[in-house]
């Protein structure tokens, strides 16, 4: 079995044009999402990826999915699938009145294909408390920032999307895409929840959700925690980790085979 790291290498000399996005390729959009790309809007993940330094909090841990991510960044930066993808935009939103954080970045795969990812939980206090907002809040502030970014983006760029995150990211591609106006939605190839939280309300009663909900694909482990919070999608695909319990949320944990994750028929009995 492989892992991110060896489907990006074994991947990486074929375009996007030649097989398209896969499951394995949003992960790793999705992944990319916890990298700072505030500096270099409109520069490629090759022009990115030469110009990057390695944090030595980051080197010392190697195990740690901030070093990992690095790490995948200068692998794929040297690959013809992924090089000359573009880091459009970024927007990130942090408040200190315990009021948002949200970040968003817009890759352009080529010409008017976009993958938009939105970053889940990181290490900064007032993600936590929107984490906790998602329990009884509606819509918290990130849910609304995501849809509005979206919904800019259809108005600004045009073109077709795929929209992804992992964690609350995850849950905010969900959202963002279940209230664009219904012309908005006909932009939107997939929506992509990488093991990302659920809503204090059941999506499957949101009016038109029935229509729509054959481009959301949720990807949980085999123990998912996070992914089965609140209430969440009622079509989800279960992949293998190889990790055990919560440290499943990491997907560099995730097995894949092809261009696919390692697809199980349900949940452990765990």
């Amino acid at each position: 079995m492989a892992n991110l790291f060896e489907y990006a290498e074994r991947f990486g000399g074929i375009k996007f044009n030649e097989i398209g996005l896969t499951e394995a390729d949003n992960a790793i959009f999705c992944r990319l999402a916890y990298c700072d790309f505030s500096e270099y809007a409109g520069k490629t993940l090759g022009e990115i990826s030469k110009l990057l330094t390695i944090s030595d909090e980051s080197a010392e841990n190697k195990k740690s999915t901030a070093y990992l991510t690095q790490q995948l960044l200068l692998q794929i930066g040297k690959s013809e699938r992924f090089k000359n993808i573009i880091v459009l935009q970024t927007r990130e939103t942090v408040s200190e009145d315990f009021a948002t954080a949200f970040y968003g970045v817009m890759f352009e795969i080529y010409n008017g294909l976009y993958y938009a990812a939105f970053r889940g939980t990181d290490e900064k206090i007032v993600s936590f408390y929107e984490d906790a907002e998602l329990a009884y809040k509606f819509p918290i502030t990130s849910q609304a920032t995501a849809l509005k970014y979206i919904s800019e983006a259809i108005a600004n760029l045009g073109g077709r999307y795929y929209i992804g995150g992992h964690s609350k990211g995850g849950n905010l591609a969900i959202f963002s895409y279940l209230f664009l106006k219904d012309e908005e939605k006909e932009q939107i190839i997939r929506v992509y929840n990488n093991d990302g939280p659920g809503f204090a309300w059941d999506i499957s009663e949101t009016p038109g959700h029935k229509r729509i909900a054959s481009r959301i694909h949720t990807i949980l482990p085999q123990t998912s925690v996070v992914g089965m919070l609140m209430e969440h999608e009622k079509r989800y695909q279960v992949v293998y980790s190889t990790y055990d319990g919560l440290y499943q949320h990491d997907g560099f944990s995730w097995e894949v085979k092809g261009t696919q994750f390692v697809h199980l028929d349900d949940f452990s009995r765990e």
